[in-house]
């Protein structure tokens, strides 16, 4: 099983292809994300893992990419900000913002797709996970563990509290998305 580790740092995976742009130990392949290509075959990954990483410049060109080189039946698994998370705006390097439907517009049936299909230069076949995180780290954010157990019941829960006050009263921390293509 060939596996992919996206933006490793200094946290390389054993048994997977480390990559990042700068060579630190454990990196197998230093390079640069936004630089497409890749320096990979295409349909050549099982799995490739973006973890941290995708928020950090425009990601459109390098998922096409990742799609590229992803084997039908991988498993894209990301794992960015959300879009409420005051990360956005604590951390400089980050300048994209990412939704629970940020994807739709590359998969078949959905909603999004069905507008845009005529952009997409590539295609995933279905959400494999779609989960908002919440923070759980201080005492004072109690509550989230309820929030976040509401919001992932379903996928119209979780679009439901995008677009509505709640994600402004209870602002999330991180988005988990896994793509299969």
């Amino acid at each position: 099983m060939e596996k992919l580790n996206l933006g490793c740092g200094n946290k390389p995976k054993e048994g997977w292809v480390n990559l990042d742009r700068v060579a630190v130990h454990g990196v197998d392949v230093v390079h640069d994300l936004t630089d497409v290509p890749l320096p990979f075959p295409d349909n050549h990954f099982d799995v490739i893992y973006a973890q941290q990483v995708l928020d950090h410049f425009r990601s459109l060109p390098v998922i096409q990419d990742l799609n590229r080189i992803l084997k039908p039946g991988g498993e894209l698994i990301i794992e960015v900000v959300h879009f409420t998370s005051k990360r956005n705006y604590t951390h400089l390097e980050h300048c994209q913002l990412y939704s629970v439907e940020t994807f739709d517009a590359y998969i078949p049936g959905t909603k999004w797709y069905a507008l845009c299909d005529y952009y997409s230069p590539f295609t995933f076949t279905r959400y494999a996970k779609r989960h908002i995180a919440f923070e759980h780290s201080h005492r004072v954010y109690f509550y989230n563990r309820f929030v976040e157990k509401w919001v992932n019941k379903s996928a119209w829960r979780q679009s439901y509290y995008e677009s509505s006050f709640l994600s402004r009263l209870f602002p999330a921390e991180h988005l988990y998305i896994t793509l299969v293509k």
